[in-house]
């Protein structure tokens, strides 16, 4: 009695299995497999957000421009009347000459010597006008980080069928 009763189960769950089958088919996304390609990164890597992909922090001292402004004043628009511009005499004469009327303000452009600050700029003594800071920590150099949505395995789960390779077939109601 005991082997009908295994005999009837094992029955029972082949029926369940077949029809269980008949329900689903595989996911046309994933192929069956249950993960897709990662689309947040390249080759499980994404770019570094401490040092920006550039692999190295920069200079604190001069905030990685390489230069740091001293307190001399720029020669070439200390004679200004706006520190870090210069009238741009040649322009203002130009246009008086063929008779077109400006603003007086569109005659200044910022100094180039200065970049607009009035003050000398020189190289950073800490990065020796670089803007190089320390080597970053967070990604050793190599501007790339291990992509936090697939952990640098290139694949995410399948949205379409949850990761189960298999999806429900859909009826069509007329």
């Amino acid at each position: 009695m005991r082997i009908v009763k295994c005999i009837y189960t094992l029955l029972i769950l082949a029926v369940l299995i077949f029809v269980m089958a008949g329900c689903s088919h595989t996911c046309e996304v994933c192929l069956g497999s249950g993960s897709v390609a990662c689309t947040n990164c390249n080759e499980g890597k994404v770019t570094c957000t401490e040092c920006e992909g550039k692999g190295y922090l920069g200079c604190e001292k001069c905030g990685g421009t390489g230069h740091i402004q001293t307190d001399k004043e720029c020669p070439g628009c200390k004679d200004s009347k706006r520190k870090g511009y210069k009238y741009e005499t040649a322009m203002a004469l130009r246009d008086l000459l063929q008779g077109i009327k400006r603003d007086e303000n569109d005659y200044w452009s910022k100094c180039y010597s200065c970049d607009g600050t009035g003050y000398v700029q020189e190289d950073c003594t800490d990065c020796n006008g670089t803007g190089v800071g320390s080597d970053c920590p967070i990604c050793n150099k190599t501007g790339l980080i291990e992509c936090p949505e697939c952990s640098g395995t290139k694949e995410v789960i399948c949205n379409a069928c949850a990761g189960k390779g298999k999806v429900k077939n859909q009826t069509v109601n007329k």
